[in-house]
């Protein structure tokens, strides 16, 4: 019996021809939804503080000092709750607000409350959104801690005390939450500076892919699902063009030439753009971000009392 030969199938010239245009297009697909997914993850992980601290090892008591457990709104349109620690000076008609960096808390500078209460100062220190005890369980760079920190001003002034004689001294995110602040409050007019950025953008796109291992690439992505997922503009993290508007601040700015986190540069161009309201300002040696008042504690403490009582007057 003989066999029918095998009958070979020629390929389809149309199916051949569609496989050259449906592989890239399945390929490109694909990359997109990778690179979206890596830009909603990038966007809320940037934004969760790791090993968040809730619970304080130590309280202004540890110091001596008398305090109160307060809260009170965010001035954002969330109104979330912030939490902190109120130590009065029943002698003193003034005030300092405290406002911590990122992934910190009110306990960043609880150890100097005693030297800033023997100043002659009332003191608020407080938990920015995300942090500490507050509400919320993200943060925004200063976006949004910049109007919690307008919160943390209308409650103080809601204990008795002026506008004129509260201060604001912050560190790091803290320091630039307090400049941006300057744009929501015509009232807010002095702050002590330690370490804030120019603009975080630009300070994103140099840091990021080293401090959270993304490529810059992915940025641009991150930044859009944080706008649309979550009401995140960076474009409103410029303390730099906020202060190229205003005129009768008193601000002082504290910066490390070693600065690793928070480039010198911006430095120089905060008190460019600040003129005539940079009231002074103080480049260090040596230390890292945010340290200096580690390495020149007496010299940095200093300088603080010099610029509050020249700013708010003789406690």
């Amino acid at each position: 019996m003989r066999r029918r030969p095998k009958v070979v199938s020629k390929p389809n010239p149309k199916k051949v021809k569609n496989l050259f245009w449906i592989v890239p297009l399945v390929l490109v697909v694909v990359m997109i939804l990778v690179y979206v997914g890596i830009s909603v993850y990038g966007a809320y992980a940037f934004a969760q503080v790791p090993n968040r601290i809730t619970s304080f090892k130590s309280t202004p008591a540890d110091y001596g000092l008398t305090y109160e457990e307060v809260n009170f709104p965010s001035a954002a349109k969330d109104h979330l709750t912030m939490r902190g620690w109120w130590i009065p000076n029943p002698a003193s008609d003034k005030a300092i607000i405290v406002v911590h960096g990122r992934e910190q808390s009110r306990m960043e500078r609880l150890y100097l409350s005693k030297d800033l209460w023997n100043m002659g100062y009332n003191l608020l220190l407080f938990d920015l959104r995300g942090h500490g005890a507050s509400d919320g369980n993200l943060y925004f760079y200063g976006q949004y801690e910049s109007w919690d920190t307008v919160g943390a001003f209308n409650f103080v002034k809601n204990k008795g005390l002026v506008a004129e004689n509260v201060g604001l001294y912050g560190v790091s995110m803290g320091a630039a939450a307090s400049l941006l602040a300057l744009g929501h409050s015509s009232e807010i007019k002095t702050i002590f500076s330690d370490s804030s950025y120019a603009d975080f953008g630009q300070l994103a796109t140099e840091r990021m892919p080293v401090e959270k291992g993304l490529p810059a690439f992915f940025l641009p992505g991150i930044f859009m699902a944080g706008q649309i997922l979550l009401d995140f503009n960076v474009a409103e993290l410029r303390p730099e063009q906020v202060l190229r508007t205003l005129h009768d601040r008193r601000i002082f700015l504290v910066h490390s030439k070693a600065d690793a986190m928070i480039p010198v540069a911006d430095f120089y161009r905060l008190k460019e753009a600040g003129g005539n309201n940079i009231v002074g300002s103080w480049l260090l040696e040596g230390a890292d971000h945010t340290q200096g008042v580690t390495l020149y504690q007496q010299e940095y403490l200093k300088q603080f009392e010099t610029f509050f009582k020249a700013s708010l007057g003789k406690p």
